[in-house]
Order: C-alpha cells, then sequence, then structure tokens
C-alpha cells in the first residue's frame, strides 16, 4: 500500500501541476503593437491685402499738411499703411510723384520721380543723378500691428514742371503680391526760375559821336546768359540810367525814347536783327521791360540750365561827350509768362 500510496501521490501532483499549466496559458492577455495614433492636419491661410489711406503732404518736420510743392524745397508724403495679417506681411511700398498728364514710362527730371521702402529702409529709384533726393524716411516701430504710419521725406528738382498739377500714388505690395493703393491729388507746383550770367562783361569796342546799330564786338555779338525754369518764362532788361566815363567822371545819360545831346540809348532782342529789338528801359523810369520775343520761352528747362544769347545795339549822340571808356551795368531779369 505505501509503495502504491507513493506512486499515487506522484501522480497526484504531476496531475495538478498539468491542470495549473493548463490555466494559465487559457487566462494570459493578448499581445498588442500600439494603443494609440496620431495624423497631420493642414490648411493655407490666404494673404489679405494691404490697404493704403491717409496720403497726405506735409512740410519738412512734419508739423503741418501744405497745399502746393515748390522745386528745390523739402517736404514729407504721410500715409497709414495697413494689413489683415498685420504690417509685417508688406513687402515693399512705392510713392510716385508725378505731374498730372505725363504719359511717359521712364523717369523724368521735369515730370516724376518714384521712391520705394522695403526693408532695407527708403531710396530714392529714379530719376537717378538727379536734384530729386531722398532725404529720411519714417516707419512704424512695431510690425506686429494691424497698421501703421509712413513719411517720406524728399526734395524736388527745380525743374520740376509748373505747367501742371502734380499727384502722389502710394502702393503696397504685401508678400502674396497683394496690393492697395491711394492717392493725393492735384497738388499745384509753384513757378521757379534763376538766371546767370554767362558774358559777366561786354564791349561794343570804339564808337565814333553820332553811331548808330553798334553791336558787341566778339564771335557771337551777344550777351549770354544761363537760364533754369521750371515752367514757361519770359525775360526782362534794364539798363543803368547812366554809364559813367573812367576817366572823365562825364555822364552818358541812357534815354530809350530819343536820343539827345550826351546822351545814348540801348536796343536789345532775341534775333540778330536790329529790326527786331526794342528800347532797352533804365532803372528808375519803367525798369525792367520785356526783351523783344523773349516773351514766352518754352519751360521747364534742363535741370542745370539752358543759354540764352540777348543781343544789343548802341547809338550815341553826335554832341555832348567826351572821350572816355564810358561803363554801365546791364540787367536781366526771368519771370514766370
Amino acid at each position: 500500500m505505501k509503495q502504491q500510496t507513493t506512486k499515487m501521490g506522484v501522480l497526484t501532483y504531476v496531475s495538478i501541476a498539468t491542470m495549473l499549466v493548463a490555466i494559465l496559458a487559457a487566462t494570459a492577455m493578448p499581445a498588442m503593437a500600439a494603443t494609440d495614433g496620431s495624423s497631420t492636419g493642414s490648411f493655407n491661410l490666404g494673404s489679405g491685402a494691404p490697404t493704403v489711406t491717409e496720403v497726405e503732404l506735409y512740410d519738412a518736420d512734419h508739423s503741418a499738411t501744405v497745399s502746393t510743392l515748390t522745386p528745390t524745397t523739402e517736404f514729407a508724403v504721410k500715409f497709414t499703411a495697413g494689413d489683415a495679417n498685420t504690417i509685417a506681411d508688406i513687402d515693399a511700398i512705392t510713392v510716385v510723384i508725378k505731374a498730372q498728364g505725363y504719359a511717359g514710362t521712364t523717369t523724368d527730371v521735369s515730370y516724376n520721380a518714384t521712391y520705394q521702402w522695403t526693408n532695407s529702409g527708403w531710396a530714392l529709384i529714379g530719376p537717378i543723378g538727379a536734384q530729386w533726393s531722398c532725404e529720411s524716411g519714417i516707419v512704424p516701430t512695431d510690425m506686429t500691428n494691424m497698421s501703421g504710419d509712413w513719411y517720406l521725406n524728399f526734395k524736388l528738382s527745380e525743374a520740376a514742371t509748373s505747367e501742371a498739377h502734380w499727384d502722389i500714388t502710394v502702393a503696397a505690395v504685401d508678400c502674396g503680391g497683394n496690393t492697395g493703393t491711394n492717392s493725393k491729388l492735384n497738388i499745384p507746383m509753384d513757378f521757379y526760375a534763376e538766371i546767370s550770367a554767362v558774358d559777366t562783361s561786354y564791349s561794343f569796342g570804339g564808337v565814333t559821336l553820332g553811331e548808330s546799330e553798334k553791336q558787341i564786338i566778339g564771335d557771337d555779338q551777344d550777351v549770354d546768359v544761363t537760364v533754369t525754369a521750371n515752367g514757361n518764362f519770359k525775360l526782362y532788361s534794364m539798363s543803368d540810367a547812366t554809364w559813367i566815363g573812367n576817366g572823365t567822371g562825364d555822364i552818358a545819360t541812357v534815354n530809350p525814347s530819343a536820343l539827345n545831346s550826351g546822351e545814348i540809348q540801348l536796343r536789345d532782342g532775341k534775333n540778330a536783327t536790329f529790326g527786331d529789338s526794342g528800347c532797352v528801359q533804365v532803372e528808375g523810369g519803367l525798369g525792367y521791360y520785356g526783351i523783344n520775343d523773349f516773351g514766352n520761352e518754352e519751360g521747364p528747362t534742363a535741370e542745370v540750365g539752358e543759354n540764352r544769347g540777348i543781343y544789343q545795339w548802341l547809338s550815341v549822340a553826335s554832341t555832348g561827350l567826351l572821350p572816355d571808356e564810358y561803363q554801365g551795368t546791364y540787367y536781366v531779369q526771368i519771370l514766370n509768362a
């Protein structure tokens, strides 16, 4: 019995172990590779077009608006630019200052100028090498705002035409190529002119009593002046009322209307023909008087100025003057036509 019991006990033990293994195998959790997952989403945000508002012309220190433009003077263009994507989305701003009616496709000192702002700052695009200039500029300090104020300070060429009103157009372009524009229109341009003598002295040479229609000696027989004007202009002249003898102090009186004893008469004109000339008036009399055929010179001139030659003739009374070298001053003036 004991041997059998031992065998039975062993057998029993083996059976229990086998059953335990079977139970464990039946209740184990299934194997899994992952318990969650993800997917990337996306959308394309469109770029809203920038806006430009409140385009205005200011004085150089931005203290007051102004109503007219003046050549060689500094002004400022002020405008507000905005963008719903923030103004950091604005890629460039172009300011075109242009005479109305100008249809040219290139910049011209007399008719237009172009400025541009980028992240590098303001710059004059054209005309390069002219008197137009980019003086300074102010940009918004916080580019994360939806809008901000820009200022462009500039100077005009002295040849910027006064024969038309001017427009200022501002165009803002964002990084997506969208554009917003606005303008300040119908700004008058003041007349500007200057004149200087090329021939600072001239001579009729030797003259006899009673001689008339004596021309200036020299190759071109005229008085050359340089004129610069931004519009149509006239030339006027005037003489000292008396020409004085250097050695004797004798006085030769300039008489525009007659030629009496002790008097001289001057005539001038645009053409080299005496018959086309007119009498030169005198200081203290009629003063400056229009030079014949210089009554409507077309402007604007070149920015560096243009030459005008004024022919002149001298007539001397037949009596009443001492032999001497007489000198006097001849004046030329430029005015708006």
